[in-house]
């Protein structure tokens, strides 16, 4: 027997006489300006949406990983998920980054959607474009990506999406490759990957490695904001290396805080580099560490005070509240986490280059 809330229930008529009164509000001003009838439509499109994601019986818990390539994103999600395996791979360039979901399932596979032709003729139409654009930059490279692949792309967008099923982590490893590693053969052609893993950890959770906006396929671009609208927090992560720069502050701006986002964490990644920077100017790593930290939360109090002083100013007080938490960030290093435990025998390349650790 289905158990029904009279505050749900009095919440969801108000909800669905909401979307009708704006349905006929862009009806009666179409005939004057199409354009603004149609922002009216996309305005109750995206109430239906977060309301059915709000109020679905199978709703997960929605978390997203934001940050640049080289933020860490990959190693960070392999040592939550994967106990440190090196299963995610790195991001195939700067501005071809796939977007990837990870949720549980009883069965593991892996499904991967490729661009549609539509989407293919509008990255050639941008390769081919004179413009110097971010968007543009990134389609040339798409486009030569697949030519040094000798893969038609035709046959590939025809083909929608593939499921490919794996019985373990070294498996998944391999095929992941193909589809979203550096040198994967499809990489170029791949619009987003879903990753069904057997980890009851992960039941009632969908997690997603979002790429950047700068994207030459309007279709992906809206699919990541169109999640990041529906998350309930963020991990934002920053390298410490170049923590919170200036490429940080716009894709925070492009992208973070968006409504319907309930809460946005800083993580201050790969901090194992920032005491790099400073371990050899101190006596000791405590003090390199304590350095190092004070240093990076006194950038973040820079970086979002300005913001947090002007949503005050406009009565945005939720957003305010949100930044004014970014200014004490978690400092992460999974590096050094991945490490725990091992003999030097079994560290990494990367964590055998770390040759300060004694």
């Amino acid at each position: 027997m289905a158990i029904h809330f009279k505050e749900t229930d009095k919440t969801f008529g108000a909800i669905q006489a909401l979307l009708e009164r704006e349905e006929n509000i862009a009806e009666q001003i179409r005939a004057y300006d199409s354009g603004d009838a149609n922002a009216v439509l996309k305005l109750r499109d995206e109430l239906k949406r977060s309301w059915e994601d709000f109020s679905g019986e199978e709703r997960k818990l929605n978390i997203a990983v934001v940050g640049r390539v080289k933020a860490g994103k990959s190693t960070f999600l392999n040592t939550i998920i994967f106990d440190g395996k090196h299963i995610l791979p790195e991001a195939f360039t700067p501005k071809t980054a796939t977007l990837t979901k990870i949720e549980y399932a009883k069965e593991n596979s892996l499904e991967v959607e490729y661009y549609s032709g539509e989407d293919w003729q509008a990255i050639e139409r941008h390769a081919n474009s004179n413009v110097e654009s971010d968007e543009a930059r990134a389609a040339r490279e798409l486009v030569q990506a697949v030519r040094n692949k000798n893969v038609e792309p035709a046959e590939v967008t025809a083909r929608g999406h593939d499921v490919e099923k794996f019985t373990s982590d070294d498996e998944l490893t391999g095929r992941l490759n193909r589809y979203v590693g550096e040198d994967g053969e499809l990489t170029p052609l791949v619009k987003c990957v879903t990753l069904k893993i057997n980890k009851p950890e992960l039941e009632g959770i969908s997690i997603i490695d979002t790429p950047g906006l700068n994207d030459p396929v309007i279709s992906r671009t809206q699919k990541t904001r169109d999640f990041l609208s529906l998350c309930d927090v963020v991990f934002f992560l920053s390298p410490a290396s170049q923590f919170l720069d200036q490429n940080d502050v716009n894709l925070l701006k492009a992208q973070l805080p968006q409504k319907g986002v309930a809460g946005l964490v800083l993580i201050c990644s790969r901090f194992d580099d920032g005491l790099t920077d400073v371990i050899y100017d101190t006596d000791s790593l405590n003090e390199a560490i304590s350095e190092t930290k004070s240093k990076l939360r006194n950038q973040a109090k820079k970086v979002f005070s300005k913001q947090i002083a002007e949503y005050e100013k406009i009565g945005n007080r939720d957003i305010a509240k949100i930044l004014t938490e970014c200014q004490s960030p978690i400092f992460l290093s999974s590096l050094f986490h991945n490490m725990i435990g091992k003999n030097r025998s079994e560290y990494t390349s990367a964590e055998g280059s770390v040759k300060w650790i004694v």
